[in-house]
């Protein structure tokens, strides 16, 4: 309030987060009574806000807007994936190298460099969102990687990356080489409402979640709350 007190009658934009229920319904599920008293809440808090706007109105234009950056489902663990360490798929997927520090220990290692850089191998995960997950392909086994994906999980629909560019799926312009790079190669997603994730992930225990192209993630609320100018 201080803040769009002190800049009455100026053009601005005053943003405010809450992180539910987003947070509950990742907990509890989309139909969880504690997310319509959350929402109760965020109503009450709301209104007050209006309350203490409205001495304001008549001195500058003022609009309350309340919207969402995605929605929500329940997860449906029966048509979801959790990969065993040991699935083929991880046959696949690239592996990446870590880079550690480790130091010397011995009489005969003084007076030499104290670290050394030693590399481990760590597999690549399907990454980014286990609604959306990502995949990196080891060199030339991209076309082996279509087929076994394709054939192993026939409710998953894959998509290249290239495939995603030329729809423009992430953005009208040319996807920078950082963004590039995360991507990967690959992504998929499924018409059901299951995850794609590896098992003992936190997300296995998730009831909730949202990232994918269901109207239930993707329709947002909009709600726009002019202030009274008398």
């Amino acid at each position: 309030m201080q803040h769009i007190e002190r800049h009455i009658g100026e053009k601005t934009f005053t943003y405010a987060y809450s992180p539910e229920p987003d947070h509950t319904q990742h907990g509890e599920g989309v139909t969880h009574p504690n997310v319509a008293q959350v929402c109760e809440h965020l109503t009450t808090i709301i209104t007050e806000l209006v309350e203490k706007l409205k001495p304001l109105g008549a001195r500058s234009r003022i609009s309350v807007i309340v919207t969402a950056d995605h929605g929500h489902i329940d997860i449906d663990k029966a048509n979801s994936v959790f990969l065993e360490p040991t699935d083929d798929i991880y046959k696949y997927l690239k592996t990446v190298f870590s880079v550690r520090r480790k130091e010397k220990r011995g009489e005969e290692k003084r007076g030499e460099e104290s670290r050394k850089e030693k590399k481990s191998h760590l597999r690549q995960e399907p990454h980014t969102d286990p609604r959306i997950p990502f995949f990196t392909v080891r060199e030339g086994m991209h076309q082996d990687f279509e087929i076994f994906f394709k054939e192993e999980y026939p409710q998953w629909h894959l998509v290249s990356i290239e495939e995603a560019e030329n729809m423009k799926l992430f953005s009208d312009s040319e996807m920078s080489p950082v963004a590039r790079k995360r991507a990967g190669d690959y992504f998929a997603f499924s018409r059901t409402k299951g995850i794609f994730s590896p098992q003992g992930d936190k997300m296995e225990t998730a009831v909730g979640m949202h990232g994918g192209f269901l109207p239930e993630e993707m329709l947002v609320p909009l709600v726009i709350i002019p202030i009274p100018t008398k």
